[in-house]
């Protein structure tokens, strides 16, 4: 079996998006205030809170996006993942499932691995748990949980 498929982010990756920026705003309205305590925490959170809006902007402008589905393993943008890393596939939602791949020895979905089909959702998602099930692999309905 050698599929390929375009995919695209999910939604609640734009909801983190705009979240992390509207944290960024007020980390920076609150940065007014004098206290030099106060000041060097919120410089920290403010870098991080930078970082993850770059990061976050960066995975949602980047508009080639794939998955291909091998025999031993599958590729999303061109970064490899063998079955035997895969401890399962998680699906979120119904009308517009979300795929999350969760590695073994992880607590969360990494968010290379989180994605959404742009086509035939359908039809996709019972084709990768065909694969799944070819291969071993536990498919479950639920929450997926990530980190950045």
């Amino acid at each position: 079996m050698h599929k390929r498929y375009n995919i695209k982010v999910p939604r609640s990756s734009y909801v983190q998006m705009f979240g992390a920026m509207l944290t960024t705003y007020l980390l920076l309205v609150i940065l007014q205030n004098d206290d030099v305590l106060s000041v060097f925490f919120i410089i920290i959170l403010l870098a991080a809170s930078l970082v993850q809006v770059v990061m976050l902007v960066k995975r949602n402008l980047n508009k080639n996006q794939d998955l291909e589905i091998t025999e031993h393993t599958i590729k999303i943008n061109n970064k490899e993942v063998p079955i035997h890393k895969i401890e399962k596939i998680i699906i979120q939602g119904y009308f517009i499932p979300s795929i999350g791949i969760k590695l073994s020895g992880r607590t969360f979905v990494a968010m290379h691995l989180h994605f959404r089909f742009k086509h035939d959702e359908e039809r996709n998602v019972e084709e990768l748990k065909q694969w799944a099930n070819m291969n071993k692999i536990k498919v479950t309905n639920g929450t997926i949980y990530r980190w950045i």
